[in-house]
């Protein structure tokens, strides 16, 4: 928010991972002793794997989605004071479990009215991982019924393993990024989707039938993080080839998903090093700054600074 950074993340006990949220300021960086227990919120429902994986301040609400366990699970908690809002889900949490297996989330977006739930479940049976979305009220939880069927919208491209890393709401359109993994053959395409936040229908005229699939490497190529505005579409991801990762970036018409030859080459921005393991993991555009970060090489961060 306008005062304080919320750092969110996981405890690693011995094969007990709980949940961990903290409230900073952002002029010193100490933690707010107001917010949980002196600054911190820790959450563990279970003793095996709990892990947090999204945040996202609505208003006075910050929400918070990750797996317990093999389901998914949301809370609700007032920003300032990181106590659960019990209107909304039972007594401030929604757990869902959308099928038997392993479902995980792994971002959160929002339109100021509904809070859009993402991620993946085995629905589809087997090692079929299919995306999924559940459009809900920020007020209660409470599915929205004109998204999707009954609140909740799944796409499942390939077999194998499909997942929409992130998410990001502009101008009355959800943008998804992630992958999706061709049968057989171990090869992951970057992939994006506009869809309306009304119904969940894709826009068709983005891309192809309102899907940006590219696969630029017979490698696990990924879209981990994506941003809107003004027309523009970024992402940040992780190019493979030969074993070798490298850091992606790339700029994008929202409008029609075609790359922006004015940014970096042709619309796209490679890093690498000597390592294996380079990806860009997360980035933000803020004024005339795009700041990107990620992992360089096999144990260094990066952070850049471009020109958006």
């Amino acid at each position: 928010d306008d005062t304080h950074l919320y750092v969110g993340g996981i405890v690693n006990a011995p094969a007990d991972m709980a949940w961990r949220i903290e409230r900073r300021s952002l002029v010193d960086g100490s933690l707010d002793a107001g917010f949980g227990v002196g600054g911190v919120v820790t959450v563990n429902p279970t003793a095996g794997v709990d892990a947090l994986r999204a945040l996202l301040i609505v208003g006075s609400r910050l929400f918070l989605a990750g797996t317990v366990g093999d389901a998914w699970r949301v809370e609700c908690r007032f920003s300032v004071t990181g106590a659960l809002v019990d209107s909304f889900g039972v007594l401030g949490v929604l757990d869902i479990d959308p099928s038997p297996g392993a479902d995980a989330t792994t971002s959160l977006a929002t339109d100021g009215a509904s809070l859009f739930v993402v991620g993946r479940d085995l629905s589809a049976g087997g090692t079929d991982h299919t995306i999924r979305v559940e459009k809900r009220s920020v007020i209660n939880g409470s599915l929205q019924a004109g998204f999707g069927v009954g609140g909740v919208l799944t796409s499942n491209p390939s077999p194998t393993f499909d997942v929409a890393y992130d998410a990001v709401v502009s101008d009355g359109w959800l943008f998804l990024a992630g992958i999706d993994e061709q049968p057989g053959l171990n090869d992951r395409r970057l992939h994006l989707q506009k869809r309306s936040v009304v119904d969940g229908s894709r826009d068709l005229g983005f891309g192809v039938g309102g899907l940006v699939a590219t696969d630029i490497s017979t490698g696990r190529d990924e879209y981990l993080a994506v941003v809107a505005s003004g027309g523009h579409v970024w992402l940040a991801g992780v190019d493979r080839r030969s074993g070798d990762r490298r850091w992606r970036l790339e700029k994008r018409s929202a409008t029609t998903g075609a790359l922006d030859a004015s940014f970096g080459e042709s619309g796209v921005v490679l890093f690498d090093t000597p390592g294996r393991d380079d990806q860009a993991e997360d980035l933000v555009v803020s004024g005339n700054r795009l700041i990107a970060v990620g992992l360089m090489s096999d144990d260094g961060w990066r952070i850049e600074a471009r020109d958006p």
